[in-house]
């Protein structure tokens, strides 16, 4: 750690401590609350170093105001030869200087066939694998803005995806290109009818066959009509279309580069020796940002499949000598359902990382699988905060501190709500109500016009945008922005996921 950075933490922690004290002297002496106090004080404090170390990373970041297919580069220089990723559809690994090449013939491609430029839209609808990632990369090479499409859709939700993402060109798998040509003619789904590139053999005059193209396509970087920098939208993914149709959420590149940091900084994974299992959907924030982000800006390798296995999962982790997963709740359920295998006993899976696992398999799961942490978070792909587990706390998705003259300083609100109805209960005056420790409540996010980092980037459609946020919760605050997720927030400052109201995806 920088000398600089270390000092800066030591005034923090004294800042801390003497706030502790302050709080020891002035508040009155509840029943319980010293004990609860000296529980939480060290889970508090590790918590506001992790919050520094990744601020000033970002901080850092927006100072050199380079877009993530810089980045990239520099990840490629310093691991040219190293094994960027394995795609176990095709059992071909990737290195580093192979997948930069294949994203830059996916930039030539584009470029080369189509009229696109910095700013334009492309979707892509691709399985998982090396292909996604070159197809983002490259579009982020040449300026162009990606629509992550879910390879799931079809009809009315597909439709609706590709029109409000207002791509003109649309990049897709071979076992995607029946439905998207169908959706293209037969649903109206553009005013324009794109341009698509798609694997196997084109089935339209205006289909273009990528196998053939990309071989043709130099390896040398793209030139962009205009560099995308740290505050230009880098892709749009959608909410899960619960409640609704999906909705494309902007995706900034510092946005991008945030949530990957955390993967290092806050969850704990050693890029340099890691090997990431990947079997979510890329199409998601989890998968293809949290996951596939280690990759892209910390060098670590990524081993991907195209769907979740359980019967297969122990035995890719054990083959691929994979040392970190991803989950949600439910798959790791599935994995408890198995019969026992010697894979599950032979694995060095130590690390966790996913959201919605209940409680009431978390200790089971570990005692039968024997990883060592499980690093359970909260966070939606358009929100403008997150909530991590940092210390193992069964069942919690995060925390917030107890004192609550130091609660403002965390960029979340719990406000009460009507669980029936999902309707925010409000005082005399209009106000929200603040929840305290030992209730639950609807969670917003605060927004922060000054600060990239919590400004609410929204969705595609404005209108959407503004049906999420609340200009003044409280008496004089910042505005907020609606998750519609009910947390519980227990005596010790710990969050549990309750319900979910809204459609906003993890």
């Amino acid at each position: 750690m920088a000398p600089w950075l270390l000092i800066v933490v030591a005034v923090l922690i004294i800042l801390a401590l003497t706030s502790l004290v302050i709080v020891f002297l002035i508040l009155p002496r509840k029943s319980g609350y010293f004990k609860r106090l000296s529980e939480t004080t060290h889970r508090d404090i590790r918590g506001l170093m992790i919050l520094v170390k990744m601020r000033l990373r970002c901080s850092r970041a927006f100072w050199r105001n380079r877009g993530i297919q810089s980045l990239f580069l520099d990840t490629v220089r310093k691991n040219s030869d190293k094994e960027a990723i394995y795609d176990m559809t095709f059992g071909k690994s990737f290195t580093f200087k192979e997948l930069d090449e294949l994203a830059c013939q996916y930039g030539h491609m584009l470029q080369n066939n189509s009229s696109v430029q910095a700013g334009d839209v492309v979707a892509i609808c691709m399985d998982n694998g090396a292909h996604f990632v070159a197809a983002w990369l490259g579009c982020a090479k040449i300026g162009a803005i990606s629509a992550w499409i879910n390879t799931n859709l079809q009809g009315e939700s597909l439709t609706h995806s590709l029109k409000i993402s207002k791509a003109s060109i649309i990049v897709c798998s071979t076992a995607h290109q029946q439905k998207i040509v169908e959706t293209v003619e037969n649903e109206g789904a553009m005013q324009e009818r794109p341009l698509i590139f798609s694997g196997g053999t084109a089935l339209k005059p205006y289909v273009k066959c990528t196998d053939d193209l990309l071989r043709t396509q130099p390896t040398s970087q793209p030139v962009a009509t205009r560099e995308m920098t740290f505050q230009d939208p880098l892709c749009y993914i959608f909410t899960s279309g619960t409640t609704g149709m999906p909705k494309p959420a902007i995706i900034k590149h510092f946005r991008f580069f945030y949530i990957a940091t955390s993967g290092e900084v806050a969850f704990g994974v050693r890029p340099k020796t890691d090997r990431i299992y990947v079997c979510l959907p890329l199409y998601h924030t989890s998968a293809g940002v949290l996951g596939v982000g280690q990759t892209v800006i910390h060098g670590a390798t990524c081993v991907i499949r195209d769907k979740f296995s359980a019967r297969n999962f122990w035995k890719d982790c054990v083959i691929n000598k994979c040392t970190v997963s991803q989950y949600i709740g439910e798959l790791l359920r599935y994995l408890l359902l198995t019969e026992k295998s010697s894979y599950e006993e032979n694995h060095c899976v130590r690390l966790l990382i996913g959201n919605g696992l209940r409680p009431a398999i978390w200790r089971q799961f570990q005692e039968r699988f024997k990883v060592e942490r499980i690093a359970e978070f909260y966070g939606s792909t358009e929100g403008t905060s997150n909530l991590i587990n940092i210390d193992g706390k069964e069942g919690s998705c995060g925390f917030m501190t107890i004192i609550s003259i130091a609660a403002p300083i965390y960029p979340i609100r719990l406000f009460k709500v009507d669980e029936a109805t999902g309707e925010l209960i409000r005082d005399d005056r209009g106000y929200c109500i603040p929840i305290r420790p030992g209730e639950s409540g609807l969670l917003a996010c605060t927004i922060r016009k000054n600060n990239p980092l919590y400004h609410f980037e929204g969705y595609v459609d404005e209108a959407e945008t503004q049906k999420k946020v609340i200009e003044e919760p409280l008496p004089g605050s910042d505005p907020v922005f609606l998750s519609g997720d009910i947390l519980y927030w227990d005596r010790l400052g710990y969050f549990y996921f309750k319900d979910r109201v809204g459609d906003t995806f993890r």
